[in-house]
Formats: C-alpha cells, sequence, structure tokens
C-alpha cells in the first residue's frame, strides 16, 4: 500500500467532470492554485488560464506559473476574466464574502464563478476514519521505541497524545468543529453563503469520487472511488455561480 493518496489523481478525475461546463475560449483564474496542476490541465483544453495563492514556504509551483497575492486583492483588473474557479478553497477563507466580492470585480460582465467544495459526506468520512490513522501513528510510534530501546520524555508521551487526538478529528477549514462541517459542509448552507453575498445559483452538482481526509485506501483506484460515490456519496461538489447584483 502507498503512504498518501494520489492527489492529482484525484483533481483530474474531478476536471474531467468539469470540463463540460468551462467554455471553449477565454480567460479563467484559479484562486488557490496550489502547485498549478489544475491550472495546467485547464490551460492544456486552450484557456488563458492565470493562478493566485497566498505565499507558502513549501509550496512549489511545478506545473504553472502561480502569482503570490495577499489574500485581499486580487492583483487583476475588473472585468478580466470570464471564469473564476477554486477547488477546495473556500472552506478555508476567512473572510469568505470579501474573497466573493473580489472575484465578482475580477469577472467579465457574463462571466461566471466555479467553485469546488466538500460535502458532508466528506466530512463525515474523514472523521470516521481519523482514528484508524491515529492508531497506525500510535503503532509506528511503539514499534520505533521498540527498536530504539528506550523511550525518551516526548517518545512516552506520544501515546496518549494520540489518543486524545485520535477519537476526533478537528475542523478542516474555518469552521468552529468537525461536527459544525457536516452542516456548513451541505448544499444548503454553501447555497445561503453564496446568496448572501450576492451571488445566485445556477448549478449544483457532484464530482462523482469518493475520498477522504486521511490516508485510508490511498492505493484505491478512481474506477472504485467512483462506485462508492453512488453508494456513500461525493467527496465533493461543484457550485456554478453568476453575480446576483
Amino acid at each position: 500500500m502507498t503512504a498518501h493518496v494520489d492527489e492529482d489523481a484525484l483533481r483530474h478525475a474531478e476536471l474531467d467532470t468539469l470540463r463540460p461546463r468551462f467554455p471553449l475560449s477565454g480567460r479563467v483564474l484559479e484562486v488557490g492554485a496550489g502547485s498549478g496542476l489544475q491550472a495546467a490541465t485547464i490551460t492544456s483544453w486552450g484557456l488563458d488560464v492565470a493562478a493566485v495563492d497566498l505565499p507558502a514556504r513549501d509550496r512549489v509551483a511545478t506545473h504553472h506559473t502561480v502569482v503570490e497575492y495577499d489574500g485581499v486583492r486580487l492583483p487583476f483588473a475588473p472585468g478580466t476574466f470570464d471564469v473564476v474557479f477554486s477547488s477546495n478553497v473556500l472552506e478555508h477563507v476567512r473572510d469568505l464574502p470579501s474573497l466573493l466580492d473580489e472575484t465578482r470585480r475580477v469577472l467579465a460582465p457574463n462571466g461566471f464563478a466555479l467553485h469546488v467544495l466538500p460535502t458532508p459526506t466528506w466530512r463525515v468520512a474523514t472523521s470516521l476514519t481519523h482514528p484508524l490513522t491515529a492508531l497506525r501513528k500510535l503503532a509506528r510510534g511503539q514499534r520505533e521505541v521498540a527498536v530504539g530501546g528506550h523511550a525518551d520524555a516526548t517518545t512516552s508521551r506520544r501515546p496518549m497524545t494520540l489518543l486524545r487526538r485520535g477519537l476526533f478529528s478537528g475542523p478542516h477549514g474555518e469552521f468552529p468543529s468537525a461536527t459544525a462541517e457536516i452542516r456548513g459542509f451541505s448544499s444548503h448552507r454553501w447555497t445561503a453563503r453564496f446568496s448572501e453575498a450576492g451571488w445566485k445559483l445556477q448549478d449544483r452538482f457532484a464530482l462523482g469520487v469518493f475520498y477522504t481526509g486521511e490516508t485510508i485506501w490511498p492505493s484505491l483506484s478512481i474506477a472504485w472511488r467512483r462506485r462508492l460515490a453512488v453508494v456513500f456519496g461525493a467527496a465533493t461538489a461543484a457550485y456554478v455561480v453568476r453575480p446576483g447584483r
């Protein structure tokens, strides 16, 4: 079994579903672009893509140029883009109305935004599998002590620390708790947030892939993840929104 879920494969699978929603030509802005993987894929479709993200010491833009910005004002003129795209980003934004105002500012008059967001399925599945990850880390720590022949104070406290942290996972984004995210990640709540910020929902659809925030079954194929999504629900959903005023 591999150590980590193939995040690139998950992103590509989601983009396969999203592709028909993009125009055949035009300018796209990706907010929270990370390494630029998705920006590069969208560029390969024939679109002109700009990508931005917050400064991060451990991020390397290996796939596409990613412009660092202050997280407050997007460094583009009004009406620059036909589409603003984000993937698993908005749940991490503390001042969401301000960011949505900025995306409205840089959109062309007939433009729209396409946001990929986690679902309650993702939150519940992540919470349920979190203890398994903690137990695996605990077992690995005990093996390290056995091989080393002794345990220092830090290692001695580690099992209890892991047990405390392992029972309940913390929040994924800017929410008070993981429990709050179950409701907060619902389509009703995301739609309400967009509406409160002056956006109209044009469409919402699941992206058809099941995964969690833990490294459980990391080598599971995309085909199997699609089957699991039929049974349990998809980890993410896409929201197509347009400025409402």
